[in-house]
């Protein structure tokens, strides 16, 4: 299950990112987008800055880890 959840969060982070995709061609760009009350906008998954998945990897890896009893 946590394999499972770990991939799942992973593939979804991937289509963010644009190396993944969700559809059949030609694909679309999607874009995850902070709006500040000011009405300021920042991209969060840019391509110039380390992806999403890449985070979220060096965050969780390894997956594999003895769980707390």
């Amino acid at each position: 299950m946590r394999i499972a959840a770990y991939g799942a969060v992973f593939n979804f982070l991937a289509v963010l990112d644009g190396v993944a995709a969700s559809e059949n061609p030609p694909h679309g760009e999607l874009r995850l987008t902070y709006i500040d009350p000011d009405g300021s906008q920042l991209q969060l998954n840019r391509p110039e800055v380390e992806e999403l998945h890449g985070l979220w990897t060096n965050e969780v890896f390894p997956y594999t880890e003895v769980l707390p009893d």
